[in-house]
């Protein structure tokens, strides 16, 4: 081979390499990075839920609650209603 062929494999060569080497860090970096992240979020889980936290789902539970209370009767007085309507038409013979 000449020497002008062996420059021009070498131009060739520095980018691949350059490149293949930048690829491998990234690759690296970002295990790494997933990693730090991952201990992170184990950490995160394990801690308990603030306490006011709590204490809000206990009084939205108990609100809804009261509320599905309520609609029972409702629904509890409208079919009394409705049951009442129909005495009231059966009596005056209407629909």
């Amino acid at each position: 081979m000449t020497q002008a062929t062996l420059v021009k494999i070498a131009i060739w060569c520095c980018p691949v390499l350059l490149g293949a080497g930048g690829i491998y860090a990234q690759i690296i970096g970002t295990a790494e990075k997933v990693d730090e992240v991952e201990e992170e979020v184990e950490i995160h889980a394990a801690l308990p839920g603030h306490p006011v936290d709590h204490q809000r789902l206990g009084d939205h539970a108990k609100f809804l609650e009261q509320i599905v209370v309520e609609q029972r009767g409702m629904r509890a007085e409208q079919t009394q209603i409705q049951i009442d309507v129909s005495a009231i038409c059966q009596a005056v013979d209407c629909r």
